[in-house]
């Protein structure tokens, strides 16, 4: 656990090897592969390795208050291939495996899960939550490329045994064919923005969307591809770059960053109402291979403005910092797309004095 105020200090006074102040460590008796923050409790940590997940409760000072097992029970073949957080609750997480994902609500049983969701063909390769008026969806990406979805509701939860997921999200587009019951290759990646009302998804073959889901997830309205330039001749076009590992930054709206699937390198999107503006990070040395990233809202140690830090985490276990343009990131942030307080917006008129 490092102090991370401290380094973005260094970073604004543009050092070029900055140091780091650690505040605790956490030891855990596997080989850790992904840490997943709450975002309702930023006190709850999910780590995971190839079979385990343990969740550890932090104190403010930074050391580890609570340390609980998960025990999802995997049999040989199979992983984990991450841990989420459902939207807006503190207890409730979903640990996916490529056979299975199991939910559990930490608050109440540690042991069992609320619900246990399986697929009827294929693998599972990613996973995220929609929320709606109507409750909380599961989506699905398989690796045959079709997208399922499922409430979670009564009828599905896991007191009745494993659920089959059947219903599947209705995706046309002309690159999107079905061969040997695959869809363009197969499915790689699914992730649903809830700030922007969009879900990603990619494929093996390398193409990326964006689209609008129907109000009751049968089908995507409106889907807008997302090219990367190819590495090759400096033509524009797919580069067969699949992207994983979709986040936001959180208080940025309309900024994301994910990940291309084999060579790792951190993709930056600005989603506008008219475009998606698209930049794919190369770091330099190439051999400085990139392992993690994580992008924060903060305000600049130097002023009182907000800026948005990219930080970058590589194979030789060095970080690199770098930072948003405010120019070409800052179109949701306008003063005229806030909600404003009625009370600020309404000013008393001064009457007049009668004479």
């Amino acid at each position: 656990i490092l102090q991370l105020s401290a380094l973005l200090k260094q970073a604004d006074s543009s050092k070029k090897k900055l140091t780091l102040t650690r505040l605790a460590s956490a030891p855990i008796p596997f080989t850790v592969l992904s840490i997943t923050g709450n975002p309702c409790n930023e006190d709850f940590l999910a780590v995971c390795g190839l079979k385990d997940c343990h969740v550890l409760t932090f104190t403010s000072a930074g050391s580890v208050a609570d340390h609980l097992v998960l025990h999802p029970t995997l049999t040989t073949g199979n992983f984990i291939i991450k841990a989420i957080w459902l939207p807006g609750t503190q207890t409730e997480l979903a640990i996916v495996t490529a056979d299975f994902v199991k939910i559990y609500s930490l608050g109440s049983d540690a042991l069992s899960p609320q619900y246990f969701f399986l697929l009827p063909s294929g693998k599972i390769r990613d996973a995220t939550f929609v929320s709606t008026e109507d409750g909380c969806n599961i989506i699905l990406m398989a690796s045959t490329g079709y997208i399922y979805t499922q409430i979670l509701e009564e009828s599905s939860s896991a007191k009745h045994g494993p659920f089959y997921i059947t219903n599947v999200v209705e995706v046309n587009h002309d690159d999107l064919k079905e061969t040997n019951g695959n869809v363009a290759g197969g499915g790689v990646s699914v992730y649903y923005s809830h700030a922007l009302q969009l879900l990603f998804f990619s494929y093996t073959q390398g193409k990326s969307f964006a689209a609008t889901l129907k109000k009751d997830m049968s089908t995507t309205s409106m889907l807008f591809q997302i090219n990367l330039k190819s590495n090759g001749s400096g033509k524009g076009g797919n580069s067969n770059q699949p992207l994983v590992q979709w986040s936001e930054v959180p208080s940025h709206v309309g900024l994301m960053y994910c990940m291309t699937q084999s060579t790792n390198n951190p993709v930056v999107l600005m989603i506008k109402p008219d475009a998606i503006l698209v930049q794919e990070i190369k770091v330099v040395p190439a051999k400085a291979k990139i392992q993690d990233v994580v992008a924060i809202r903060h305000t600049a140690s130097n002023s009182d403005q907000q800026r948005t830090t990219m930080i970058l985490l590589c194979e030789d276990g060095s970080l690199r910092i770098y930072m948003a343009n405010t120019d070409n990131t800052s179109y949701w942030l306008s003063p005229y797309l806030q909600p404003q307080s009625p009370i600020a917006v309404l000013k008393p008129v001064k009457k007049k004095k009668v004479t």
